[in-house]
């Protein structure tokens, strides 16, 4: 069986929830209760009103969504893997994104993001593939692959995609919209055929 995660990083959320998060915002079932007062009838100076009270189902909660990005769809249902997303989601730098990401999307290529452990096991065994990748995909891809326990070379990018899990690897179409997310151990095989999808077609 394979491994999942080998940890989770001390980030207030994740994007495995956002993402869930996100598909029920997107049918339009949000957290809370909703209260709509309308006028029904006119007697004299007497008003009456009726007041309706919707509650949304019981479970959902609202996660906060970066400024950075903006969800557009949410596709889980078709995964082969419950950590693997299907997403088009919109990242837009700001002034707290970090200079060579920002570089990298004005550059209008597909980007490769992973964050990794230094000495982490999962991420090791990762580690092989994912160098051969680079090779094969050298003058399509950008490769960005960041040191999830040195937080000064990456700012505030965990927390603008966000990132929880270690590893975990987010891969850009070249339009600044990610269309892959994945949680956990992923293989060569997987993580090439995103690669392929975001050079030859964009999602």
């Amino acid at each position: 069986m394979e491994p999942k995660y080998s940890r989770v990083l001390g980030r207030t959320a994740s994007l495995s929830l956002l993402l869930v998060t996100a598909s029920v915002l997107l049918t339009g079932c949000g957290g809370g209760t909703d209260t709509a007062t309308t006028t029904t009838s006119t007697s004299g100076t007497t008003t009456t009103t009726t007041t309706a009270t919707t509650t949304s189902p019981a479970g959902l909660k609202k996660i906060p969504t970066p400024s950075t990005l903006t969800v557009k769809s949410v596709d889980t249902s078709v995964n082969k893997y419950p950590d693997q997303y299907t997403v088009n989601i919109l990242f837009t730098p700001n002034v707290d994104t970090p200079a060579f990401f920002a570089d990298a999307l004005k550059a209008k290529k597909p980007i490769f993001v992973e964050f990794y452990g230094e000495g982490d096991a999962i991420s090791d065994q990762m580690a092989g593939g994912i160098a051969e990748l680079q090779t094969q995909y050298a003058s399509q891809v950008t490769f960005i692959l960041l040191n999830a326990d040195k937080p000064q070379t990456y700012g505030a990018l965990s927390e603008q995609l966000p990132v929880q899990y270690v590893p975990q690897v987010f891969i850009f179409n070249n339009k600044s919209t990610i269309i892959r997310s994945y949680t956990g151990y992923s293989d060569k095989a997987r993580l090439d055929q995103a690669l392929y999808d975001a050079v030859n077609r964009g999602y």
